[in-house]
């Protein structure tokens, strides 16, 4: 009887936290679609409403929305759109669950362009260039997407390679590294049967990510059979399977990592133009700045892999006749002049100041005047 009590008790304690935190601005995760041979384009659940926030007393809480092809945007995507498309593709800079619509890049370039067209964006946390290129090629081809914006960050280069990442769910270069001869492949998703435990729980998901219950690698291996799903990587068809991947990476010295993200660039490059048809008029990079607020930090970032493959990348992306908005020297100059920061507090990803002064960088290219005939 005493033991009926305390589960009866513990029961009820645990249904009124979970009904309470429902009325809470508690983190509300995203979550991927199947990626298969039929499917094999990754996007997420679609028409969810997202809810951004963080720490135990969900700070800085925002509202967002998936939309109807599984992209965090605030209005749904029309195969039959006759107006013109620009397609912004990036990782979780573009994804900006962080900020408002209305705030992000995308939101402040549709506004730009009002009824003269549309920036559809497609991003998802955890991608990299080589996912970047699929899907350049699906808004190419699925919503005749005029033109591409790039948002390149920090891990975009080694993490392009399934030698350094290997997510399910998104598209890796790999290859002969040595010789630079890199193909894409993919790793298939096939969401875990007790996803619907932590997505309709707002208890658990504010355990999880408000709390950071299961932190470190504990929290991603399980986070990664939960939310992601596999809990083995899975390659696509005809490709070398994961376990060989993974010994490989195990005897490869990590000094490597430069010339290995140096492939990867070269690799991307190479792919961009075969996968969707455009030159590089119809293309523009935003690269991002480096992390540095002191006159010291910045001569140690300077010397570091971001600053160095920063500098390749412009090289190679000049050499190709590639446009690039470089967002490092007009970081610098606001700090220098205002003190202001890009940064969201305590995280790396861009505030809002930052998405507008990129945006109007974008908008006064050449690049985007002539897409959609502005003055």
């Amino acid at each position: 009887m005493a033991l009926s009590a305390v589960v009866i008790g513990i029961s009820a304690g645990l249904l009124a936290m979970e009904i309470t935190l429902r009325f809470l601005p508690v983190f509300v995760g995203v979550f991927l679609q199947p990626v298969t041979k039929d499917f094999p384009v990754a996007r997420m659940e679609p028409n969810r409403p997202l809810t951004y926030s963080v720490g135990w007393s969900m700070a800085r809480s925002n509202q967002n929305h998936v939309n109807n092809d599984g992209f965090v945007h605030d209005h749904d995507y029309r195969i039959d759109n006759k107006r013109t498309t620009t397609a912004i593709i990036g990782d979780s800079y573009v994804e900006a669950l962080m900020l408002p619509h209305a705030e992000t890049l995308q939101g402040l370039l549709g506004a730009a362009v009002g009824a003269k067209g549309d920036a559809y964006s497609f991003g998802i946390s955890g991608a990299s260039m080589s996912q970047y290129l699929v899907w350049a090629q699906y808004a190419r081809e699925h919503y005749k997407a005029k033109a591409l914006i790039f948002v390149i960050v920090a891990t975009d280069f080694d993490e392009s390679l399934v030698k350094y990442r290997a997510r399910t769910g998104f598209h890796y270069f790999d290859g002969d590294l040595e010789r630079c001869d890199m193909g894409l492949i993919r790793l298939d998703h096939y969401p875990n049967p007790l996803r619907p435990l932590l997505r309709n729980s707002a208890l658990l998901q504010y355990l999880v990510f408000n709390l950071g219950l299961l932190e470190g690698e504990q929290r991603q291996a399980w986070l990664r059979s939960v939310v992601e799903g596999n809990t083995k990587d899975t390659v696509g068809e005809g490709q070398i399977d994961e376990p060989i991947t993974r010994k490989r990476r195990a005897v490869e010295p990590p000094n490597n990592r430069l010339a290995d993200s140096k492939c990867s660039v070269r690799t991307f490059f190479r792919l961009l133009p075969e996968m969707t048809g455009f030159g590089p008029d119809r293309v523009l990079f935003v690269l991002d700045g480096l992390k540095a607020y002191t006159d010291e930090a910045r001569v140690v970032a300077e010397k570091g892999y971001f600053s160095l493959m920063r500098q390749y990348f412009l090289t190679e992306a000049a050499d190709r006749g590639y446009g690039v908005i470089d967002a490092d020297p007009s970081f610098k100059k606001r700090r220098q002049e205002n003190n202001d920061v890009f940064e969201m507090p305590q995280d790396v990803h861009w505030n809002a100041d930052a998405h507008a002064l990129i945006a109007e960088q974008v908008k006064d290219s050449t690049f985007f005047r002539n897409l959609f005939l502005l003055p």
